[in-house]
């Protein structure tokens, strides 16, 4: 059973960025800058990063070529993307 995810929230807004982009799209200090400039705290969308990791949706850490934190979904990430999309857009 995939996870359920609510994709109005920022952790939603999130995971959704992530798991549809092309790998490698997303670091955390841009898609913190991303909603930030939505109207979206910084500390709220460093904390949905956070608890997205905490329930494995996320990918620990990683770095590229020095860029900073790169976001992958996992693949439980991709499944509750896949999950919380409106029937017939799955």
């Amino acid at each position: 059973m995939s996870p359920i995810v609510n994709l109005k929230s920022t952790r939603g807004q999130i995971l959704l960025w992530v798991a549809t982009e092309p790998r490698g799209s997303w670091s955390s200090l841009g898609i913190v800058e991303e909603l930030d400039q939505m109207g979206i705290p910084r500390k709220t969308s460093i904390a949905a990063i956070g608890a997205l990791r905490q329930r494995a949706l996320l990918h620990p850490g990683s770095r590229l070529n020095g860029e900073g934190d790169i976001l992958r979904a996992t693949a439980a990430g991709h499944r509750a993307i896949r999950g919380s999309m409106p029937e017939g857009m799955n």
